[in-house]
């Protein structure tokens, strides 16, 4: 299955797999790994967990990780933009990493890429 296939059935259907299986497509630099993050939740009460599902280094030292967080309400264009965008400069500073995609999802399969 080629990346836009895999692009179009994550946006169809949602899952934190088939975002790490997007990844692990799109490119051989990422390596997934599990680990929970939630402990960067402190305050925000919209998110019920936080999950690295992996990271990528780059030639030059940079650093990228990969995040997914679960809301407890409706993901809608407005709902906790600010609170996760606090969450992600927190991991990124606290963690050492350069960059982050942060995804943002709820039970319903909505969700929001965050760079």
């Amino acid at each position: 299955m080629d990346n836009r296939q895999l692009l179009e059935n994550l946006t169809k259907s949602f899952s934190r797999e088939g975002l790490v299986v997007f990844f692990r497509s799109a490119s051989g630099k990422f390596r997934p790994k599990a680990e929970d993050y939630s402990h960067y939740l402190q305050g925000a009460e919209f998110v019920g967990d936080l999950q690295k599902l992996g990271s990528m280094d780059f030639a030059d030292g940079r650093r990228m990780i990969l995040l997914a967080g679960q809301t407890h309400h409706e993901l809608t264009s407005q709902s906790g933009k600010l609170k996760q965008y606090e969450i992600a400069k927190q991991v990124l500073r606290n963690e050492n990493f350069d960059a982050g995609i942060f995804v943002f999802h709820d039970s319903a399969g909505r969700f929001r890429f965050s760079w």
